[in-house]
């Protein structure tokens, strides 16, 4: 999920009040985000739905506050009016960047704070709703150094250099890609083309080379700008449209003036922004069927009229108006959930189901967490791998082990066509592929095997682990698997034994109540060889069923 900070002083002073840290966390619950931390200023926030890039901004957060708090309720006001200048779309970049948005701002107060959370707002949409800027990518301008119209058009990669932003030398497209840091991280977007976006002003001037930078003349942006032109490029308009909104409704929250711009399309002609609300429609049984309350229409009408939405009861249905900055109502159930915040989760009764069986924790999952819990303790790193592997792992590069395994009947490939006997191949297997990771090594894992047992195939619970150094010995590992087993509180006995895959008289059995239960060893240098692991290994393998039933009772 998104994390964003925001500033505390202009959060509150768009609040029109201040809060305390508890009320903070309460009221915040409200707009879908999570309060994480106060750093002086700095209030660092998780916003639990990426599809809500509003709540990204102070002013998007502000805004849904006012509501939750019951400051104010329905669809704030938005109004454009035509700012006159134009922006033509060279067909062209169909093939490359298709779609671009815009608008102007006029008599912004720009301070160095609002700057600053408009720069990380920018960045924030580029990273998630903008997926790394390919899906939308920003460009904040002076516009009183702008001279309209514009042109959204390609350039050849050795034409129309430029001085990129907070550059002190003119670079052509090729060099940017290439130099430039802001090329060479953004660069993969154009790769594959052969000529490159760029926007123009009518005297010639370069705006930027979206998606990568913008230029350092007309694209810087300080405390002292006071008219702005925004604009966004990607791959899809409807995408970019509700991006666009976003931006422009902070803007306007914060005073400014906002101005359309006419897109000249080869086929059409688009305005943008489009603060027009979308309709959408709330059936009253059905949300208080999915929320388990009895809520009547006018309580539901002044809930969603709290989140933000102008609602109305029309016949038997609510009808609701969407704002323009809000592209996650796809479904009524979303208008459900909007009421079901609005209303308090902490107020809804939890009801036990009416069913036969209760579900809780199965017992050995619960003692493999506390094996897990203790593993860690003793500084092993956990890994997971599959429970599927080849049977060449599990016989030949083990020391030439005859088994009778559990097969695949039609595998897919040979890799994963039989079920793993043991878990110390697949141990091994990633010891081999870590070689360049410092040593020691302590991995375990936790898991499932699944061996055939005369005509039946039986799956069992092991535990396995491994300790891969130069420095150790058989009794470092004997005292591993002692402290092992104290700690689960089960006594055990170790009696010599031998294995293809350990060395003769470094291995010994685990025994439990006189039965076998288990293995550990030193591993055979010709196994460490066949999985190509440079130091000597000392691993264990135990069934964890058996010691589960031996462990006393907890009082």
């Amino acid at each position: 999920m998104p994390s964003t900070t925001v500033s505390r002083s202009e959060l509150f002073s768009m609040l029109g009040r201040s809060l305390d840290e508890d009320e903070m966390r309460s009221a915040f619950l409200g707009c879908k985000a999570e309060l994480e931390g106060v750093d002086g200023d700095e209030i660092k926030l998780e916003i639990k739905d990426s599809n809500r890039i509003d709540l990204l901004s102070t002013e998007g957060l502000a805004r849904t506050l006012r509501g939750y708090m019951g400051l104010e309720e329905g669809i704030p006001r938005y109004e454009s009016r035509p700012s006159g200048i134009e922006m033509k779309v060279d067909p062209l970049v169909a093939g490359v960047r298709p779609f671009v948005v815009a608008f102007c701002a006029r008599d912004v107060e720009l301070t160095d704070e609002i700057l600053v959370s408009y720069m990380n707002l920018q960045e924030k949409i580029h990273l998630t709703y903008g997926r790394g800027r390919r899906r939308m990518a920003i460009g904040f301008y002076d516009l009183d150094l702008v001279e309209p119209p514009i042109a959204y058009t390609l350039t050849d990669p050795g034409q129309n250099a430029f001085v990129p932003l907070d550059g002190e030398r003119e670079m052509t497209p090729a060099q940017i890609l290439t130099d430039h840091p802001k090329g060479c991280e953004f660069g993969h977007l154009l790769s594959e083309f052969d000529r490159y976006p760029l926007l123009l002003d009518s005297t010639g001037h370069v705006l930027s080379m979206p998606p990568i930078i913008n230029s350092n003349y007309l694209g810087r942006v300080t405390s002292d700008t006071r008219n702005l032109f925004v604009e966004a490029t990607g791959m899809d308009f409807d995408t970019l449209s509700l991006g666009l909104n976003v931006l422009a409704t902070s803007l306007a929250d914060r005073g400014a003036g906002i101005e359309s711009v006419r897109l000249l399309y080869e086929d059409e002609t688009r305005v943008t922004p489009d603060f027009s609300e979308s309709p959408s429609a709330l059936d009253p049984n059905h949300c208080n069927r999915v929320l388990g309350l009895e809520l009547k229409r006018e309580e539901m009408t002044e809930l969603l009229r709290k989140a933000r939405f102008r609602a109305q009861e029309v016949g038997d249905i609510i009808e609701v108006a969407v704002p323009c900055y809000r592209g996650d109502i796809m479904h009524q159930n979303d208008l459900v959930e909007e009421i079901a915040i609005m209303y308090g989760y902490d107020r809804i009764e939890p009801i036990e189901p009416s069913i036969p069986t209760i579900g809780r924790p199965d017992p050995l999952e619960d003692f493999s967490d506390t094996v897990r819990e203790l593993m860690i303790g003793l500084s092993f790193q956990e890994v997971m791998t599959f429970i599927l592997t080849s049977r060449e792992n599990v016989t030949d590069r083990m020391g030439s082990r005859r088994l009778e395994l559990v097969e695949i009947e039609n595998p897919t490939t040979s890799s994963f066509s039989v079920f793993r006997p043991d878990m110390l191949p697949s141990l091994l297997e990633f010891l081999g592929k870590n070689t360049h990771v410092a040593y020691p090594q302590r991995v375990f894992e936790s898991g499932d095997v699944v061996f055939r047992k005369g005509e039946e195939c039986l799956t069992r619970r092991r535990l396995c682990f491994a300790w891969a150094d130069s420095k150790l010995n058989f009794t470092a590992m004997k005292g591993v698997v002692e402290a092992v087993m104290d700690s689960l509180g089960v006594e055990i006995q170790l009696r010599e034994t031998t294995d293809p895959s350990f060395i003769e008289g470094r291995v010994a059995s685990v025994i439990l109540g006189g039965k076998p239960i288990g293995i550990f060893g030193e591993v055979h240098p010709g196994v460490l060889t066949s999985w190509q692991i440079p130091v000597p290994v000392l691993a264990a393998e135990i069934e964890m069923e058996p010691v589960k039933a031996a462990r006393p009772p907890l009082t």
